[in-house]
């Protein structure tokens, strides 16, 4: 993993959950993330789903995107 630049934002202690993390702008989120202190969370499952959200956060980074077949098939 790179280091931290001087000069760079300083996340401590921010937890931050991120849709889309495993994708490729979501991969380098998190890695960002780690980098500035923050404490990143991958969500992964159904943001209209309200019980999905337990646990405490600061921040929302939303990067995931629903695929058109998908869509098609579950609006």
């Amino acid at each position: 993993m790179p280091e931290p630049r001087e000069g760079a934002a300083d996340l401590s202690d921010l937890r931050v959950i991120v849709t889309g993390a495993r994708g490729f702008i979501g991969t380098h989120t998190m890695t960002a993330l780690k980098l500035a202190g923050a404490d990143p969370i991958s969500f992964q499952g159904d943001v209209r789903d309200a019980a999905s959200w337990s646990e405490r956060f600061d921040v929302v980074i939303h990067l995931a995107a629903a695929l058109p077949s998908v869509f098609r098939s579950h609006p």
